[in-house]
């Protein structure tokens, strides 16, 4: 329990609500007498992602909105406008969903059979504990009893190779814009 005594600070951290430090999670809650400290069940995460060798038929705030899709819902794009100098390239944040695989590269495909890969860079994966299954923390800060529990099938590897993103519907927006 800590308090943070400037108001604008102390609203910033709470609307955030989940941080991650030292590969733990960091749940923050405002203190109410009924509290608990029960860890709150958390279905998404919000995740900074790099997207690497993006086609120059996708590089615009729609385009990039739309290979995002295939990781989960884009939040924000790191800078308010897509930088000429670093062309085919955007760092993104994206609400991802904890229960899905974290894909290392996103395949774009279209009408004419074309498929684009984008590479995908995440700057922090949420750890997975091999001993309880929680999301958060690794065996060595685990809570649990050292002996697993029966029956246990606990995946650890959170990265799949490639998701699959649908391009036609955001070339025919462009088309239909210019």
């Amino acid at each position: 329990m800590f308090h943070i005594p400037h108001q604008p600070t102390r609203q910033w951290v709470i609307q955030r609500g989940v941080w991650h430090i030292d590969d733990c999670l960091l749940f923050v809650l405002p203190w109410t007498p009924e509290g608990s400290f029960q860890i709150p069940k958390v279905s998404t995460l919000p995740v900074w992602v790099t997207l690497k060798y993006i086609s120059d038929c996708c590089y615009s705030r729609l385009g990039i909105s739309h290979v995002a899709s295939g990781l989960g819902e884009l939040i924000l794009t790191h800078k308010p406008r897509l930088d000429p100098t670093n062309m085919g390239e955007a760092k993104v944040l994206v609400e991802m969903e904890l229960d899905r695989v974290f894909p290392k590269l996103i395949a774009l495909d279209d009408k004419q059979g074309s498929i684009y890969l984008v590479k995908v860079e995440y700057t922090w994966i949420p750890s997975t504990c091999e001993r309880c299954g929680s999301l958060g923390h690794k065996v060595k800060r685990c809570l649990m009893s050292s002996k697993p529990p029966e029956n246990s099938d606990i995946s650890v590897d959170v990265t799949a190779d490639i998701a699959i993103v649908d391009i036609d519907h955001i070339l025919q927006q462009q088309n239909d814009e210019t």
